[in-house]
């Protein structure tokens, strides 16, 4: 089985390949190729996850917040439940082991919020393609994140 990083690779040598990829009905799969092609700036992941959030609507939605799930949040939090003494011991290792797993995720920081920031829009209250049970994952999406970054929601 080819890898990801094979497949973004062979869509920048094929033009104009990435965009109908990404762009896929197995939004899975557009997801993660997606979120690799923005880490290394192959894609405007901005401009994409707004339009796959607002176009596609919950079957799309349900796939980012299961990757994000599955990607961030469930492993920081075994780690945070792992690791209690070393939050206490060592408050910079810790925040770093924590921003050492959502790296591997794909996900900069900035995306992260930039991701959370497009799932919050009230407009999409509004969008019939988005179900009330996703509005409702969404929301406990965010307060989980929040509780894992609570640094990523800090002003200034």
């Amino acid at each position: 089985m080819m890898n990801l990083s094979r497949v973004l690779d062979i869509t920048q040598e094929v033009r104009d390949s990435l965009i109908p990829i990404v762009y896929c009905e197995d939004y899975t799969f557009a997801l993660n190729l997606g979120i690799l092609a923005g880490k290394r700036d192959f894609l405007h992941y901005d401009v994409w996850i707004k339009s796959r959030i607002r176009e596609v609507g919950s079957p799309f939605i349900n796939a980012l917040i299961k990757y994000i799930q599955d990607h961030i949040i469930n492993p920081v939090s075994d780690f945070v439940n792992r690791s209690q003494q070393m939050a206490e011991a060592n408050p910079e290792n810790f925040e770093a082991q924590k921003n050492a797993i959502l790296d591997r995720s794909h996900l900069t920081k900035e995306k992260l919020i930039l991701t959370i920031e497009n799932l919050q829009n009230p407009a999409l209250r509004q969008n019939e393609k988005i179900h009330r049970d996703t509005h409702t994952r969404i929301t406990e999406l965010v307060t989980k994140n929040q509780e894992l970054f609570p640094q990523h929601y800090e002003p200034g």
